[in-house]
């Protein structure tokens, strides 16, 4: 057949002689007319014939025709006639109407979650007065006293679970002659568009039930084509009075998937179907963040697992860090140095490895057969003085309970007279307590005391212990610092053993610029000393804090999980901690971006913690930030370990106003060389406000979003350093999506 209107004939067809009746039906399906005709050259043989066997055929055959022609595309219109068929004997009526519920319960007092279609009913009536009819895809029989029977099945099937309902719809009028039947194809696409999606939307998208409704003169027939359809799996019954098939499927009738009781669907904001939905920040028990899910109830014991996936919102490194002044050093130095060094000579830098560990200023031991006044010495002569250039200067002072410069005359401040400097090192003895803020003053008058100021000063600190002497304090310790830093002086600080106040000494090189360092041996101090004096250069540059995420689920170090990496992780730092090792995720050397992935029982709370961690060595990459070289933590100090406390993560779950809460896009509180929070989260955000930027989160029902704060101390204030992550428990409600469970089919057949 060609083009977009046909004309059937009987010998196209090979219809059986005995059909009397030239029938058609047209369908499609879109936007094709699918035509069922019958010849009308036999009409005369079929008078012969009983009426009721004959009408039977002809619908029959309109069904099966119907089916047949559904797979062909290519008819826009048909055209037919009845040829003698007396027009009184065969009707087309509105015939009843299918009405499909979804959770009747809801429906009754909330949301209408129906769908009614009507249907229209081709009849013949015998002489008799018996009746046989096509609607809704079946034939049925029908007598005088009401009953019914089926000839063959309507289009209402039941299988797996999920219902399928088609009907058509007639218009104009059939007259004996010729007839053209076209379908409207707009409005049977719309209609069954609108049926399907309104049983299946709203608080109606998760079916827990569904009610079918037939009404027709033929209702028992329908009643009994449910009982066969449906089995067991619904409650089947027919009512006179209204004439009307009834079929109710509870929620064990329907697929599993969509029993939201015993499935993997989870919604994190609470539904019907969780006993438990937690997002837990804060609580009596002081616990750490987490989340926690149950469909288990007294009565009911499940055996569901739940896979949990948690992904960060960004590609590659975080760039999470902060700006920090970083001093060099380099081999050779154009410029004139001033430099003083301070050297603890208090009572316990006395301590050899045979004395008394009983003794108070002993309980840190040198191990190498010498005073560590003694190693401290000579660090200063051969590790910086040495160094020096024969156009720079050097200074020493001596620090216990009070700070005095060895030196005598000319030489007591800064002089190039290195042999006198040497000289007067090697006076300092060990003796009393400590302070530091007094060391630091006298090195800063030295420099004031003396003229021809040069334009590279520095001050190295050497300290074995903490301030103990009575005018001693740390704010006055910082206090110098400060001052040294506002005059350009850089303090570099080396804590030697591990009985010095290695916060202290670290604070005092951070505000001055300079370096620190915790040392052991006797050569470590010495390289320190070289290094410090050689050529100080300072820059900014970006550090990259060394962190890792973990999720527990269960007690103990054995339900802790600890991030994963994809591809070859040799170049990056772990922290290890119970036989579980946990990557720094934190480097741009990382091959992937990290992720979590585990199952949890019905009911396990999962804890959401991260952690930072100090440096041990710093690796300069070739990316820049702004202008400024970044440092990735190559190498972390396990004994440097700092939890992110529960009150900076947060949880947030859909619907969250994440523009009032989270962010500022005017002020976004990142640094200049970090991407804006906000523009991490974007995809998780929907307009509400009309402005044209999203403001509110919009997540899927198992979706949270988890945001860590790894800003620390010392940073500004007005500062975030912040991760977003994904996490992600079980299906969303989206994932497990019901179109398949209801489809109504609706044609709208027009007839000229």
């Amino acid at each position: 057949m060609t083009g977009d209107r046909c004309l059937l004939t009987g010998d196209e067809r090979g219809v059986s002689e005995v059909i009397a009746y030239s029938l058609i039906i047209g369908i499609a399906a879109l936007g094709s007319i699918l035509v069922v005709v019958f010849g009308g050259g036999v009409l005369d043989q079929a008078t012969s014939q009983n009426q009721q066997q004959s009408a039977e055929l002809v619908l029959q055959e309109m069904d099966s025709r119907l089916s047949t022609l559904s797979q062909l595309d290519d008819i826009g219109a048909v055209e037919f006639n009845l040829g003698g068929a007396a027009p009184e004997s065969l009707s087309t009526r509105e015939g009843g109407t299918v009405n499909v519920t979804v959770n009747r319960n809801v429906s009754r007092s909330g949301p209408d979650c129906r769908a009614v279609v009507g249907f229209d009913t081709v009849e013949y009536q015998t002489e008799d007065g018996n009746r046989i009819a096509y609607e809704a895809g079946g034939v049925f029989k029908g007598g005088r006293d009401n009953g019914s029977s089926l000839v063959t099945p309507p289009s209402l099937t039941f299988r797996n679970g999920s219902l399928s309902i088609s009907v058509v719809n007639m218009s104009g009028r059939v007259t004996a002659e010729r007839n053209e039947a076209v379908l409207n194809v707009g409005t049977s696409r719309t209609q069954s568009e609108n049926a399907s999606s309104t049983v299946l939307d709203g608080p109606c998208i998760r079916p827990n039930n569904v009610t079918i409704k037939v009404q027709s003169d033929y209702y028992r027939a329908w009643g009994a084509h449910m009982e066969t359809e449906f089995g067991n799996t619904a409650r089947v019954e027919t009512f006179e009075e209204n004439r009307t098939a009834f079929a109710y499927v509870p929620q064990d009738g329907l697929p599993r998937s969509l029993d939201d009781e015993v499935n993997r669907v989870v919604n994190l904001s609470g539904a019907s179907y969780m006993t438990v939905a937690k997002t837990v920040k804060d609580d009596s028990d002081s616990l750490p963040p987490y989340v926690e899910i149950s469909k288990e109830d007294a009565t009911t014991t499940l055996d569901n697992r739940y896979r949990v996936n948690i992904r960060p919102l960004a590609n590659g490194s975080f760039m999470i860090g902060n700006t920090t002044t970083v001093t060099t050093v380099t081999t050779s130095n154009p410029k004139t140095r001033d430099v003083v060094f301070v050297l603890d000579d208090s009572g316990s830098m006395a301590c050899l490895s045979s004395n008394a560990p009983s003794e108070p200023e002993c309980q840190y031991l040198s191990n190498y057969g010498e005073e560590k006044i003694e190693s401290a010495k000579t660090a200063a002569k051969a590790g910086g003085i040495a160094a020096l250039n024969a156009t720079d200067r050097a200074g020493i002072v001596g620090y216990d309970d009070t700070a005095r410069y060895p030196g005598a005359g000319d030489h007591a401040y800064l002089t190039r007279n290195f042999e006198a400097v040497n000289d007067s090192i090697d006076t300092l003895t060990a003796n009393s307590q400590t302070c530091i803020n007094c060391g630091l003053n006298a090195a800063l008058r030295a420099f004031s005391a003396t003229g021809g100021q040069s334009q590279n000063r520095s001050v190295v600190l050497l300290s074995d212990g903490k301030n103990t002497a009575s005018g001693a304090s740390d704010s006055a310790t910082l206090d110098a610092a400060q001052r040294a830093a506002d005059r350009g002086i850089v303090i570099h600080t080396v804590a030697f053993g591990s009985g010095a106040d290695t916060g202290l000494l670290e604070d005092i090189a951070d505000i001055t610029g300079g370096q620190y360092e915790q040392t052991g041996t006797p050569d470590e101090v010495r390289e320190f000393f070289r290094e410090a004096v050689t050529n100080p250069v300072s820059e900014d540059r970006v550090r990259l804090t060394a962190m890792t995420t973990n999720a527990t689920a269960g007690g103990g170090l054995d339900g802790v999980r600890a991030p994963y990496l994809t591809g070859e992780t040799g170049q990056i730092s772990f922290y290890e901690a119970g036989g579980t090792e946990f990557p720094n995720i934190n480097d741009p050397k990382a091959p992937s971006t990290f992720r979590h992935s585990f199952a949890v029982e019905d009911g396990e709370k999962v804890f959401l913690g991260a952690s930072w961690y100090g440096c041990e060595e710093w690796r300069v990459l070739s990316l820049q930030a702004d202008g400024k070289r970044v440092s990735r933590c190559a190498k972390l100090n396990e004994d440097n370990m700092h939890n992110v406390s529960e009150e900076n993560v947060g949880i947030y779950l859909d619907g969250y106003d994440a523009e009032s809460n989270l962010f500022d896009r005017s002020n976004p509180r990142s640094y200049s060389w970090q991407t804006p929070f906000h523009e991490h989260i974007e995809e998780l955000l929907v307009d509400t406000d009309g402005d044209g930027d999203g403001d509110e989160l919009e997540l899927a029902s198992n979706q949270a979003l988890v945001v860590y704060n790894f800003s620390i101390s010392g940073e500004p204030e007005d500062r975030y350093n912040r991760l977003p992550v994904i996490y992600e428990v079980g299906l969303s409600e989206d994932a497990v999506q019901p179109e398949d469970v209801i489809n109504i089919q609706v044609r709208n057949v027009r007839v000229d």
